[in-house]
Parts: C-alpha cells; sequence; structure tokens
C-alpha cells in the first residue's frame, strides 16, 4: 500500500518534471538557434580575419612563410588556452 503510493507519487513528480523542461526548452528553443547561427557566423568571420592576416603579410614575406607564421601563431595559442583549460579541468 505505502509502495504503490510512493511509486505513485514519484511517477507524478517525475511526469511534472518532464513537462517542465519540456516547456523551459519550447521556451529556449528560439535563442537556442540564434546563438548556433552566431556561432557559425563568428567562425567564417575568425576565418575570413586570419586570411586577411595571412595576405597582409605577405606583402613583405612569400606567401608560404606567412601562412607559416600566423598558423604558428594560432597553433601556440591553442596551445595556451588548452593547457589552462586542462589545468583547471584537473583542480
Amino acid at each position: 500500500m505505502i509502495r504503490e503510493a510512493v511509486a505513485r507519487v514519484l511517477g507524478h513528480q517525475v511526469e511534472a518534471a518532464r513537462a517542465e523542461l519540456s516547456r523551459r526548452w519550447v521556451a529556449m528553443r528560439p535563442g537556442v538557434v540564434l546563438v548556433a547561427v552566431g556561432a557559425v557566423v563568428i567562425l567564417f568571420g575568425i576565418g575570413a580575419l586570419i586570411a586577411a592576416a595571412i595576405v597582409g603579410l605577405a606583402q613583405v614575406l612569400p606567401p608560404w612563410l606567412s601562412a607559416l607564421a600566423v598558423g604558428g601563431v594560432l597553433v601556440i595559442a591553442a596551445g595556451i588556452v588548452l593547457a589552462i583549460g586542462f589545468r583547471r579541468l584537473r583542480q
């Protein structure tokens, strides 16, 4: 008797939680989509800025060397960011 009552109450709580999460997701969906689209556009913008840096540096260096220099700086920056991120995850 008590077992069935507890199971029934828990079932209602789970169902209420599902309904609340579903309602919140429906409300958040447009914002999530806009953030995702913005992230993709920003990635294209970063790519264009990297290309501009390579082309600009190619005015004073051979193109292959300017691409190598910009790529090297990006790899070093990524390595630093990854090292900091991994260090914080270990804490």
